[in-house]
């Protein structure tokens, strides 16, 4: 028994549904009965039923954070002492813009740590870190310089026969690249047009974005029709895709590895173009760097060995680092890092270190 549930215990019927809610994240259960053939209160008994035993823990919309006026900063900090990892976490869940962090074993010991901080405030996060190394929490810290978008894959049930994920590494290693631009989103900064009611829409979207309407309209006392009104702005201009989060236990996802691959722009490109253009069947986050890319990848134990030996075997210079899973947090967005009156982010030294490391 994994996850609240047997592998055996799930069928045809629930892979059918949930290789249907991967093409169709947001699809409606009319929908999603149109697509498998099975009417739709068996979907919605389904996928309850699925989600409450943690076969997938939620949708959740990826934000266009450069739309948002926002920017990822990814961070390794350094402890050795075990002890002190959770007092770091502490602080860490704190942090008004923190948007991942898993303890990690590799070439350092400690916690890499995502944020997505409002452009151009990075040096608020160094003043911290440096504070936090003063006090004793950490022993040090790397800024991985990451800088433009991410490109993203999820995980493909049409890969998974109910007992293993079947996926040729050494084809996709060879696959040939063809010349293309990597996607882009727009540009323009919506801060503006921003009220309570999308801030508040964007803390649903990226928490579990399935929810009824009419239960979101209720939670935030607004009308459905200016709720539909507000999502289809945010869909054009801050939601980049919709991801899918299966649970780890049941489909054997135990292997969540970070990689820092130290390369040429070029071959970092022609890296995240693969990705881009043959997706692979695992979630997977690429992030280019000052020295190259980092990646993120949760893979099954038994496709380790050949996913090490091209990974290896096309850049010689990288470090990896074991994800601890069961420490792992994503973070929702939080619509209290927003100045309604001023429309801005809030970026006082008070809102982003002193009340972060006060507790």
């Amino acid at each position: 028994m994994l996850g609240g549930i047997a592998i055996s215990d799930i069928d045809n019927i629930d892979l059918t549904l949930l290789i249907a809610l991967q093409k169709m994240p947001l699809g409606s259960y009319s929908n999603l009965a149109n697509e498998t053939g099975v009417c739709a209160p068996t979907v919605r008994n389904r996928l309850e039923r699925l989600k409450s035993k943690k076969v997938y823990f939620r949708v959740s919309a990826i934000l266009n954070h450069e739309a948002l006026g926002l920017e990822i900063a990814d961070y390794l900090l350094y402890q050795n002492d075990l002890s002190k990892l959770e007092a770091i976490e502490r602080i860490l869940d704190r942090h008004p813009y923190i948007l991942y962090r898993s303890r990690v074993v590799g070439q350092n010991k400690g916690i890499y740590v995502q944020f997505r901080i409002p452009q151009n405030t990075k040096i608020l996060l160094d003043e911290l870190l440096t504070k936090m190394k003063q006090l004793g929490y950490i022993e040090g810290y790397t800024d991985f310089e990451t800088f433009g978008n991410s490109v993203y894959s999820s995980c493909d049930l049409d890969a998974w026969n109910k007992l293993t994920w079947i996926f040729d590494w050494d084809s996709w290693y060879q696959k040939r690249i063809k010349p293309s631009e990597l996607p882009s989103y727009s540009e323009a900064v919506i801060l503006h047009k921003l009220d309570r009611i999308d801030l508040e829409l964007l803390r649903f979207l990226t928490k579990d974005a399935r929810i009824r309407q009419m239960e979101i309209a209720r939670l935030i006392n607004t009308q459905p029709y200016t709720l539909t009104r507000k999502r289809k702005f945010l869909q054009e201009h801050a939601i980049i895709d919709y991801r899918v989060f299966l649970g780890w236990r049941v489909f054997n996802i135990f292997n969540s590895i970070l990689f820092v691959v130290r390369t040429t722009p070029e071959k970092s490109r022609e890296f995240a173009l693969r990705i881009y253009q043959y997706p692979i069947p695992f979630q997977s986050t690429f992030r280019f760097s000052k020295d190259g890319f980092i990646w993120y990848v949760a893979l099954p134990q038994d496709q380790m060995s050949d996913f090490m030996t091209g990974l290896w075997n096309m850049f010689s210079d990288f470090d990896m680092y074991w994800m601890d899973y069961k420490t792992s947090e994503t973070y929702i967005f939080w619509p209290e890092t927003f100045d309604l009156e001023k429309k801005r982010w809030k970026t006082c030294r008070k809102f982003m270190i002193n009340d972060v490391l006060d507790g």
